[in-house]
């Protein structure tokens, strides 16, 4: 089963005239594309902020993720994440990465 199968059905666009037509739906989710600044994954300073806030360095996390703490700084100054590298991230740090998508009517975890 994918995670489309556990979805249920979504709003209905005779009900929701804003759903009636496509091309504005795709237009808004380019128009949210366009705003990243609010939707993308936290920048490089963000994840150095978390992992400070937890009261780790650099070096203990690299010695949890059996990494070089070379590589951490690389990692906390990229701009562009893999979601894998973010999860193991976040668990080394005692986390659990949770992907939430909002929709009109409901959430969706997509990674919890």
């Amino acid at each position: 089963m994918n995670l489309l199968d556990t979805l249920e059905p979504g709003p209905d666009p005779e009900r929701d005239p804003k759903l009636a037509d496509p091309e504005a739906v795709w237009a808004r989710i380019a128009q949210l594309f366009a705003e990243r600044r609010r939707y993308q994954l936290p920048d490089g300073r963000s994840l150095a902020r978390f992992r400070r806030s937890v009261h780790v360095s650099q070096e203990m996390l690299a010695a949890r993720l059996g990494l070089k703490q070379a590589r951490i700084s690389r990692l906390e100054a990229q701009s562009d994440l893999r979601i894998e590298a973010l999860r193991a991230y976040v668990a080394a740090l005692g986390g659990t990465l949770v992907i939430l998508a909002r929709l009109p009517d409901r959430d969706v975890h997509l990674l919890a």
